[in-house]
């Protein structure tokens, strides 16, 4: 194997680790920070998203396309 593609790989496991254990740090964060939400009718949700902190959400979905191309480097 070329020692380019493995090094890669190596590192998109690694990246993709450390997304997947941040990620699962930020959900459990947003149950902490964060009351839970029922979902009842649109305005309802809109008024959750506004009063709400989103920072671990945003944080999240950040890990989560980092884990995604971290993924397709390994594929």
């Amino acid at each position: 194997m070329n020692s380019i593609a493995l090094k890669a790989g190596y590192w998109a496991s690694v990246i993709g680790i450390a997304t997947f254990v941040a990620y699962t740090f930020c959900f459990v964060a947003i149950l902490f920070v964060n009351p839970i939400f029922i979902w009842t009718n649109f305005d309802n949700y809109i008024m959750s998203v506004q009063t709400t902190n989103q920072l671990f959400k945003h944080i999240a979905m950040i890990f989560m396309i980092a884990y995604g191309v971290s993924f397709v480097i390994q594929v």
